[in-house]
């Protein structure tokens, strides 16, 4: 079996300060069927200084990679990845570096929206605004979105946000 290329994919980092809207922009772009933009994490920036240098990537360096992940708190609570599926996943394509592994991570993602052929992958972390020069080493390929909300509609935001908590908890 020839094992897939994952160089089609671009990956795309939207960056963004809390309260920007881009958890909304987000779930717009995952319902399209040709994009993955999970939920946040920030296991790339978790697994970069282990994984980074590693060309070589054999099944013993993919079952610590993996294994590795699982220690990320929001990946094991929240994002119920299948480790039987991603191991699949990773038997299906060709890895060739960390940014690779990391493309796998991103598509094993079990979204609500089906998937055809998945050609972009969108990466939403607003803390991943103050390290676009280390995902830029990772992923120097990649594409970042800022996005820029009005700061009086971010106040008015945050405002509300308050208030809700304050009579609903």
């Amino acid at each position: 079996m020839t094992k897939k290329n994952l160089h089609h994919i671009q990956l795309v980092f939207l960056v963004s300060r809390g309260r920007s809207g881009s958890t909304m922009l987000q779930n717009i772009l995952d319902a399209h069927p040709n994009i993955c933009a999970p939920l946040e994490s920030k296991f790339v920036l978790h697994l970069k200084s282990k994984y980074k240098n590693i060309s070589h990537w054999n099944n013993k360096t993919i079952n610590q990679f993996i294994t590795d992940l699982y220690t990320n708190r929001k990946i094991r609570l929240f994002w119920n990845i299948d480790k039987k599926n991603l191991y699949d996943l990773f038997s299906q394509y060709k890895i060739e570096s960390f940014a690779d592994a990391c493309k796998i991570i991103y598509l094993s993602f079990p979204s609500v929206h089906t998937k055809n052929n998945v050609t972009v992958i969108i990466d939403k972390n607003p803390a991943h605004s103050r390290f676009i020069y280390e995902l830029y080493t990772v992923f120097p390929n990649a594409k970042f979105i800022h996005l820029v909300r009005d700061p009086r509609a971010t106040t008015n935001s945050l405002n509300t946000y308050h208030i809700f908590l304050k009579t609903n908890f």
